[in-house]
C-alpha cells in the first residue's frame, strides 16, 4: 500500500474511532456543558465571556472589580486572541463556543495522528504499520480525557510535534530552522497553557544531555545543547509579556498539590479498568494501589512489554549486542532515556518518598512549584513510550522468521493495545456523560433579563453579580467553593455582568482577601466596596443552599425581584455592606465606665472568665494588632492547654485567633480544638480550616471556633499545624461576654479591630 493510501486509511480509522466514542459529544456540543461541577464549565465560560465582552490581555468576567490577566484564566489566551477577530466578522459563532472548542480538540487529534505517522516512517516502519500504530497511539493518549474539562490541555499534537522537530533537528545536523520551529511551538504552547512549555523544556534539556553523552565522535558536542536557545527565547517572550501586562506582585509562590497531583507507578503501568489491574485486585484485594487522576499516563499492556524490553536493551550490554541486528533506531533509545528524568519529576521524586522529603519542597524555586500538577509531565513519557512500543512491535514481528508465529505475535500485541483503548475510552466516555448537564444558558439568561426588565430593572441597572453561595478560589490561600458556581457563570456569560467572586489560577492574594471581605461580619471594614467605582447596585443571584451567617444577612438586606424554582434574584445596594464599627465605638464610649478591667482585657462581667493571649513578647516582622505574634516554620504548636477560668457547665464559647497570609506556603495551618475530661479522655475534637474564612484585615484572616464547654472541669486543647504559620490575638470567651482589648491603634472588640 502506498504511503498516501496508508495515511488516508489510518485517518479514516481514527475518525471512525473518535466518532464511536465521542460522536455524541461532538454533535451535541452546543447543547451540553462538560463537567459543570468542576473546571469544565469555567474553562468554557472564561473563553466565551472574553470573546463576547473583553479584548487584549484583560479578562473582566470574574474577580470583580479587579478582573484578571487572561493568562491566569485558563481560557487558552492564544486561542482567544485568534478567535476574537473571527467572532467579530461572524458574531453568530459566539453562541457556538463549546462546539468550537470540541472541534479544535478533534482537529488536534487528526494533526497528532499525521505527525505521529511521519515519526514512525522516520523510525523505519512501513507505511501500513505507521498508519495502523499511529491511530493506536493517539487513541490511548492520556490527553483525550481532557475533553471532560481541561480543554487547553487536550491538544494531542503538541508533544508529537516537538518530538518530530527534535528528530529533524538531529537528522539535519542542527539546522537552525528547526530551532526556530521549536521556539515558535514553545511560544504558542505557553500561551495556550504554560504546562506545554514546562514539560517540553524539561524534556528538551534532558534530551540535550543524552545526545551529548551518546554523540560519540562528534567534534563539537556543545551543538547538542543548541535547543536551549529555543527554550530561553520562549521564556524571555513570556516574561516580557508578564512584565508589560501584569502589574500584580502578590501571586501565590507555593501552590498546593505538587506531591498530591503526581503520577504513581500505577498511573503509568495500570488503569482502573485494565485487565492487569482487575487481575491484581482480584488476587490481592488488599494491595495498596494508588491512582492520581492528574498523573494518569497509562502506556498499555503492549507498552509495558516494550518498556521492559528497552530497559533490558539499555542496561544489559550482552543483550544489546545480541540484538544489534534487530534494527532498533538509535534515536528511540535516546528519546527513551531522556523521558525517564521527566517521568521522575512527574512522580515528584524525591519529594514523594516520605513526609520528610516532602518538606524539602520549601527550598524548591517558586517557578518550578508553580507547576503543581506534576503528574501531567508524565505525558512526555507516554508519547515517547508509545513510539518505542510501535518500533518494538514492528521489530518483534519482522525478526520472528516463522511467519505464522510472527503474525500471531503481532495480532496478540495489537489486540492488547485495542483492549486498552476500548477500556480507557469507554471510561472517559462514561465520565463525560456522568458529569455533563444540559446547557440552556441562553434561554434561561434571556428569561431572567426579561423578568428583571419587566420589574423595571433592565440588566444595565446593575454593575455586577454577587453569587450566593459565594465562591472564591485561585489564590491558594482561600478555597471558598460551591458546586453551584457554574450557574452564576452561566448568568454572567449571557448578561455580560461580571462576578464579584472568582475561580481562576494564581489570583492576587490581596485581591482575594478583599473580595472575601464582602462576606464578612458587621464588625469588619469592607475595603472592597471602596474599590467599586460604580454606584449601581449588585444583582445578587441566590440559589437555595445552606448559607453562612454573612450570606443570610445579605439576603435579608436585599430586595427580591424575581424568583423561579431554587433561583432568586435580588437587588443589593452597596449600603448593605456598611459596617457597624462607628456604632460600636459610640456604644463602648457610652458604656466605658461600666467596663471591668481583667488580666489583659476588659468586659462587663465581674468574673475573669476569658483567655487572651496577644503574643506581644514574640517578635516577628509582621503582627496583626500588637507588638508581637507567634511564628512557627513547621511543627505542631499548642496554643492553649488548660481548663477555662470561672467556667460553668454547658456554656457556649467562641475561640478566635488571627492568622497571617504567608505567600511561602499554600493555604493556612489547620486549627484543632479538643476537650478532655478529668480522666484525660478526649470527648470532643474539632478541626477548622481557615481557608474558608471571610473575616479579613489586611493580610490577616480571623478564625472562629464556636464550641460548648460540656463540663467546667474539661481541659481545652487548641493546637495548630502548618508551614510558615504566624498566629496572633487568641481569645477564648463565653459568647455572652463582650471582650475589649487595647491595641496600638485602637482596641479589639470580641477580637475584631475597631479603629
Amino acid at each position: 500500500m502506498t504511503k498516501h493510501k496508508s495515511l488516508i486509511v489510518g485517518l479514516v480509522a481514527l475518525i471512525a474511532l473518535l466518532w464511536v466514542y465521542y460522536g455524541a459529544f461532538i454533535t451535541n456540543a452546543d447543547h451540553i456543558s462538560f463537567a459543570p461541577y468542576g473546571d469544565g464549565y469555567k474553562n468554557y465560560y472564561t473563553l466565551a465571556y472574553y470573546l463576547k465582552y473583553d479584548s487584549g490581555t484583560h479578562f473582566s468576567g470574574m474577580n470583580y472589580p479587579y478582573g484578571e490577566n487572561v493568562i491566569y484564566t485558563d481560557n487558552q489566551p492564544l486561542t482567544a486572541w485568534l478567535l476574537k477577530p473571527v467572532t467579530k466578522l461572524f458574531p453568530r459563532l459566539l453562541n457556538n463556543v463549546q462546539l468550537i472548542i470540541v472541534c479544535l480538540l478533534m482537529l488536534g487529534h487528526l494533526l497528532a495522528y499525521y505527525i505521529t505517522y511521519k515519526i514512525l516512517l522516520r523510525l523505519n516502519l512501513p507505511s501500513m504499520f505507521a498508519a495502523m500504530l499511529g491511530v493506536l497511539i493517539i487513541m490511548l493518549s492520556p490527553q483525550l480525557v481532557r475533553l471532560n474539562g481541561h480543554f487547553s490541555l487536550g491538544y494531542t499534537f503538541f508533544i508529537p510535534l516537538l518530538i518530530w522537530w527534535l528528530i529533524r533537528l538531529i537528522d539535519t545536523k542542527y539546522n537552525p530552522k528547526y530551532l526556530l520551529y521549536i521556539f515558535l511551538l514553545l511560544s504558542a504552547g505557553i500561551f495556550v497553557h504554560p504546562y506545554y512549555f514546562a514539560m517540553s523544556a524539561m524534556f528538551m534539556l534532558s534530551f540535550c544531555m543524552v545526545m551529548a553523552w551518546r554523540s560519540i565522535g562528534l567534534q563539537n558536542k556543545a551543538i547538542t545543547f543548541s535547543p536551549i536557545v529555543s527554550i530561553i527565547g520562549s521564556f524571555i517572550l513570556f516574561k516580557a509579556y508578564i512584565l508589560f501586562t501584569d502589574p500584580i506582585t502578590d501571586r501565590p509562590s507555593s501552590p498546593w498539590g505538587f506531591v498530591m497531583s503526581r503520577s504513581t507507578v500505577a498511573d503509568i503501568l495500570l488503569h482502573p479498568g485494565s485487565i492487569i489491574y482487575q487481575t491484581i485486585n482480584s488476587l490481592l484485594p488488599k494491595a495498596k494501589i494508588v491512582f492520581h487522576g492528574e498523573g494518569a499516563a497509562y502506556i498499555g499492556m503492549a507498552g509495558i512489554l516494550a518498556c521492559a524490553f528497552y530497559l533490558l536493551y539499555i542496561l544489559v550490554p550482552p543483550l544489546r549486542r545480541k540484538l544489534q541486528n534487530w534494527g532498533i533506531p538509535s534515536i528511540t533509545v535516546s528519546l527513551f532515556i531522556a523521558a525517564i528524568p521527566v517521568l521522575l519529576f512527574a512522580m515528584a521524586f524525591p519529594f514523594s518518598i516520605n513526609e520528610r522529603c516532602e518538606g524539602w519542597l520549601v527550598y524548591v524555586p517558586s517557578t518550578i512549584k508553580q507547576f503543581r500538577a506534576a503528574g501531567r509531565f508524565s505525558w512526555i513519557f507516554y508519547y515517547v513510550m508509545a513510539l518505542c512500543t510501535a518500533v518494538f512491535v514492528y521489530r518483534l514481528y519482522s525478526n520472528i522468521h516463522r511467519k505464522p508465529i510472527a503474525v500471531g505475535v503481532l495480532i496478540a500485541m495489537l489486540a492488547l493495545w485495542l483492549v486498552d483503548i476500548h477500556t480507557v475510552n469507554t471510561e472517559t466516555q462514561q465520565n463525560i456523560t456522568k458529569y455533563s448537564a444540559g446547557n440552556n444558558e441562553l434561554r434561561d439568561g434571556n428569561d431572567v433579563m426579561a423578568q428583571l426588565s419587566a420589574k423595571g430593572y433592565p440588566i444595565d441597572s446593575f454593575q455586577a453579580i454577587l453569587p450566593i453561595p459565594f465562591f472564591l478560589n485561585g489564590s491558594e490561600k482561600l478555597y471558598i467553593e460551591t458546586p453551584l458556581a457554574f450557574k452564576h457563570m452561566s448568568l454572567s456569560n449571557v448578561t455580560g455582568l461580571p462576578i464579584a467572586g472568582g475561580q481562576m489560577s494564581r489570583t492576587s492574594i490581596s485581591q482575594s482577601l478583599k473580595l472575601a471581605n464582602l462576606m464578612s461580619g458587621p464588625l469588619t471594614y469592607k475595603e472592597t466596596v471602596t474599590d467599586f467605582s460604580d454606584p449601581r447596585p449588585l444583582l445578587m443571584y441566590v440559589h437555595n443552599a445552606q448559607f453562612t451567617e454573612a450570606e443570610a444577612a445579605l439576603i435579608n438586606k436585599g430586595k427580591l425581584l424575581y424568583e423561579k424554582g431554587d433561583n432568586k434574584y435580588y437587588l443589593l445596594s452597596l449600603r448593605a455592606f456598611d459596617d457597624s464599627i462607628i456604632a460600636t465605638k459610640k456604644y463602648l464610649q457610652h458604656q466605658y465606665d461600666k467596663l471591668i478591667q481583667h488580666n489583659g482585657y476588659a468586659s462587663f462581667d465581674t468574673l475573669d472568665n476569658c483567655i487572651v493571649k496577644n503574643f506581644n513578647n514574640q517578635k516577628v516582622p509582621y503582627t496583626a494588632f500588637g507588638g508581637g505574634a507567634l511564628f512557627k516554620a513547621k511543627e505542631q504548636i499548642w496554643l492553649y492547654t488548660d481548663t477555662l477560668p470561672n467556667a460553668t457547665n454547658n456554656t457556649e464559647y467562641e475561640a478566635s485567633l488571627w492568622l497571617y497570609t504567608d505567600k511561602r506556603t499554600a493555604s493556612y495551618p489547620v486549627i484543632y480544638l479538643g476537650q478532655s475530661d478529668t480522666a484525660g479522655n478526649e470527648v470532643v475534637k474539632m478541626e477548622v480550616y481557615p481557608n474558608r474564612s471571610t473575616n479579613t484585615h489586611g493580610n490577616w484572616v480571623r478564625v472562629s471556633i464556636p464550641f460548648t464547654l460540656q463540663n467546667k472541669n474539661n481541659k481545652i486543647c487548641i493546637s495548630a499545624y502548618g508551614e510558615f504559620a504566624t498566629y496572633d490575638e487568641l481569645v477564648i470567651r463565653p459568647t455572652s461576654t463582650e471582650v475589649v482589648i487595647p491595641s496600638e491603634n485602637g482596641f479589639m472588640y470580641n477580637n475584631y479591630p475597631i479603629y
